[in-house]
């Protein structure tokens, strides 16, 4: 009991203490204090190789998502620290690796289409040739023909422009029959890359933001899990960035805390208001004084014991 009143005393005296308005400014800093007033700072965690992004040019991107709020804050709210207590890392899921299969085939599919299509102009390009090869010789057998025969030498010219026209023709049917392979092995690739599409549209379903905050055990951790562009990239960051400091998400689609991934990389005035509200100074002796009741519940109940 003796703990509990002394315990009482110190809350009192702290109270008076406090609530004169004619208290000096070390005091007011005791009582008043903002979670913004000294700078978040953060460091470069891991970074999955087969994002294929050096430390430098990942940390150049956060680096731009700090500065998004930093520009909007009359101190620094974040800055870097090779030690800083908010670890940014890239890590890699589901979602870049269906991303990355997407662009490889989309690559593929461009370049299968690319050769598919030349190879298909210069068949219908040897088929029209061969067409009038074919008509100007059936014209000159018939020409011989209503004359009773060609000469020798015209008959043997004749033999082997037919032999020629044969073998082009053998030529034609491989060439068509190995179009046909093409395209068919060109329209299996297509529905692949549909197939990934659908399946990386799904998984969007589930993981709508490409990344996270985690406050864990006092660890501070921001995880980045997709990367498609420089502008949602650090978008991504930035959003990360406000949850840091406390900011919620948001409805309004230009706004940085939207809840969605964007390419927005401006604060809107939605997000200066919280930054404002994030920001601003908390009488943290009325909140712990708010939190006595609990505090007495909790001691009568050990002393209960």
């Amino acid at each position: 009991m003796k703990k509990i009143l002394i315990f009482i005393a110190i809350l009192t005296l702290s109270f008076g203490a406090f609530s004169t308005p004619y208290i000096s400014n070390a005091a007011r800093d005791l009582v008043y204090q903002s979670s913004c007033k000294n700078p978040k700072t953060y460091k470069i965690g891991s970074i999955d190789n087969r994002y294929n992004m050096s430390e430098s040019q990942f940390l150049s991107y956060v680096d731009e998502a700090a500065q998004i709020w930093n520009s909007e804050y009359p101190s620094t709210l974040f800055e870097y620290d090779p030690q800083g207590d908010i670890e940014i890392n890239l890590v890699y899921d589901q979602r870049q690796f269906l991303n990355s299969q997407i662009n490889e085939l989309d690559t593929q599919v461009k370049s299968e289409q690319g050769e598919l299509d030349t190879k298909i102009a210069d068949y219908n390009r040897r088929a029209q040739e061969f067409q009038i090869i074919v008509k100007k010789l059936n014209e000159d057998i018939q020409y011989w023909n209503e004359r009773g025969g060609a000469p020798p030498d015209e008959y043997e010219s004749l033999i082997q422009r037919q032999k020629s026209v044969q073998s082009e023709a053998e030529s034609l049917k491989s060439e068509a029959a190995s179009l046909n392979q093409s395209t068919d092995i060109y329209n299996q690739q297509v529905g692949e890359l549909n197939q990934t599409i659908r399946n990386f549209n799904e998984e969007l379903k589930y993981k709508p933001e490409q990344g996270e905050y985690v406050y864990s055990g006092g660890k501070e951790t921001i995880n980045i899990y997709f990367d498609t562009s420089r502008e949602e990239l650090v978008h991504t960051l930035a959003h990360e960035f406000g949850h840091a400091i406390g900011i919620p998400h948001m409805e309004n689609e230009s706004a940085i805390m939207f809840s969605k991934t964007t390419t927005v990389t401006v604060l809107s005035a939605d997000d200066r208001i919280a930054l404002e509200t994030a920001c601003a100074e908390k009488n943290i002796v009325e909140e712990r004084l708010q939190s006595i009741p609990q505090i007495f519940d909790q001691l009568r109940s050990n002393l209960a014991r």
